[in-house]
């Protein structure tokens, strides 16, 4: 009970995206039939063809607005101070960061409840004959899914980087400023100059243009992890997000490195 009570935003947040989900699901049979014989993209259908396409566009705010809310709220609620009386600071800190990272479980967990869902939906996995049919729709690259396993392997543990990165970020804000909604906004512009500056000046002019290796820029991209098109290899994108997780957890480590000043940013 404990637990519902501490991710009651979280499973708010998830039970909408589900609702959200099921309502597209439901309008596109009656309209249109089930439109695909493939779970993968069936699954890619609904997110780029019907209402859930710009999903991925605001899937970080599913992250982010419940662990802001939830470190935010402890963090100025003052038992910072009753606590350190007790605990080591880098103790507390840790603890609070793992309890409110806790929340990035939403979009992972709604990718694979929306893929089991087009799995239950489909006949089978026929992803070579439907690709003949459906090629110009199919937003992965074909070559990435002949290995199905691999793919969803890769699919799902982007997801799950990623979400943590989500989090990372929306932790950068919490520690200057006492506003929630300030923090939010913060942090998802935070995720769209990152990805900006990643995939545009590192990617398309520093790689491409510079060094005149292609495809970095399309790999560098934040919301690749949704498409698989043009990026150098799965690998690839997975190693990108573990540098994602690892450099803002190193950002994070020395905004709350030192006790005093966070305490007194706290209690401005």
């Amino acid at each position: 009970m404990n637990i519902l009570k501490r991710n009651k935003l979280a499973i708010i947040l998830f039970m909408i995206a589900i609702v959200w989900l099921l309502y597209v699901v439901i309008q596109d049979s009656i309209k249109f039939g089930i439109s695909r014989n493939d779970p993968i993209l069936l699954f890619y259908h609904i997110f780029s063809d019907l209402d859930l396409y710009f999903f991925p566009l605001i899937s970080p705010l599913f992250v982010i607005i419940p662990t802001v809310w939830q470190f935010h709220r402890e963090l100025n609620s003052g038992y910072i101070t009753n606590c350190l009386t007790r605990m080591e600071y880098k103790k507390y800190i840790k603890r609070l960061y793992l309890k409110s990272v806790k929340n990035c479980w939403v979009v992972p967990l709604f990718v694979i409840v929306a893929f089991l869902i087009c799995c239950f939906l489909t006949k089978g996995f026929n992803v070579g004959s439907e690709i003949e049919l459906y090629g110009r729709y199919f937003s992965p690259n074909p070559e990435y899914v002949k290995n199905i396993a691999v793919f969803m392997i890769v699919f799902i543990t982007n997801i799950i980087l990623h979400s943590i990165f989500y989090a990372n970020i929306s932790l950068f804000y919490c520690k200057k400023n006492s506003n929630l909604l300030v923090n939010i906004i913060l942090s998802y512009l935070t995720f769209f100059v990152i990805d900006i500056f990643m995939e545009v000046f590192v990617g398309a002019y520093l790689c491409a243009r510079v060094l005149n290796i292609h495809y970095v820029g399309d790999t560098l991209n934040l919301f690749v992890i949704w498409q698989y098109d043009k990026v150098i290899s799965l690998l690839a994108t997975v190693i990108y997000a573990i540098i994602l997780v690892i450099a803002s957890l190193i950002v994070l480590f020395f905004i709350y490195r030192d006790r005093e000043r966070t305490v007194i940013a706290i209690e401005k």
